[in-house]
């Protein structure tokens, strides 16, 4: 599928060179619009058996959220996922629309306000098809091995064991072993970086600070437990990776979270 969403897009940018062609270079033009119109065809007759083939590579399990989204559009329950493939679908259909009945068929009005009109549709195409392929296999990176935290699914009994940051390249040997309680903040924006900065940021993309919304220290420490124990009815197993880590570790996350939650915040301050 990567290869077919290259093959467009190389076609695309051919399209964007050609646009700015006129005066005496407009036999040349009608000859290089075409010829990368014709490179688009065969990407779009591609890209659609590729996603079908993609589609039934995809675990029963992570395929749900997009089947529950298609299921119940009637009802308007869209997942997110749901939304960014109807998105793809949508915009592909419109670069390929545009490209057959203005670039191929009259390529000498193509200008660079219509290539460009198809360069941000078909960028629009490949990032919500790259987001839901990124939705649609989660909470791994690699399918049943790796997460999207970077933890392999084997190593998660030893890191709970011996203490993520005890493996963690960015504390020196020294530093390694029992938490200093002057460290916590310290090991607990660690834990952050390693296991939650792959898919949050503080107060950016999938802010925390609005993430936590409400929650005090105690829902905080609930929230993490959930997430470590990873248990079969958690409602975040399906798209979010185990919490790794020993017990001190997960409480340094904890303080470091509250620096963030606004009610956790207040009420620390308070006492």
């Amino acid at each position: 599928m990567r290869t077919a969403v290259c093959l467009a897009m190389a076609a695309i940018w051919g399209l964007v060179s050609a646009s700015r062609l006129n005066g005496d270079e407009l036999p040349l033009k009608r000859q290089i619009v075409r010829w990368s119109a014709w490179w688009l065809f065969p990407a779009f007759v591609l890209m659609p058996l590729c996603f079908v083939w993609y589609l039934s590579m995809i675990p029963p399990e992570r395929s749900g959220l997009l089947e529950l989204g298609i299921t119940t559009i009637g009802r308007g329950t869209f997942t997110q996922v749901t939304r960014a493939a109807l998105v793809s679908v949508m915009t592909s259909g419109t670069v390929l629309a545009i490209v057959y009945f203005i670039a191929y068929q009259r390529p000498e009005d193509f200008h660079p306000g219509h290539a460009l009109a198809v360069l941000a549709v078909a960028l629009a195409a490949t990032g919500s098809t790259e987001y839901s392929r990124e939705m649609l296999r989660k909470p791994f990176v690699v399918a049943d091995h790796m997460y999207s935290s970077g933890v392999r699914k084997s190593d998660v009994d030893r890191l709970n064991r011996e203490g993520y940051l005890t493996h963690s390249p960015w504390l020196a040997p020294e530093e390694k072993g029992a938490v200093d309680p002057s460290a916590r903040l310290d090991r607990g924006r660690l834990m952050f970086l390693g296991q939650c900065a792959s898919c949050h940021t503080p107060d950016g993309y999938r802010s925390m600070k609005v993430l936590l919304g409400d929650r005090d220290r105690k829902g905080i420490d609930n929230l993490l437990d959930t997430l470590h124990r990873h248990a079969d009815d958690s409602p975040y197993r399906k798209f979010m990776p185990p919490l790794t880590g020993s017990s001190e570790e997960r409480a340094a996350l904890a303080d470091y979270l509250s620096t963030l939650a606004p009610q956790a915040r207040t009420r620390a301050t308070a006492r």
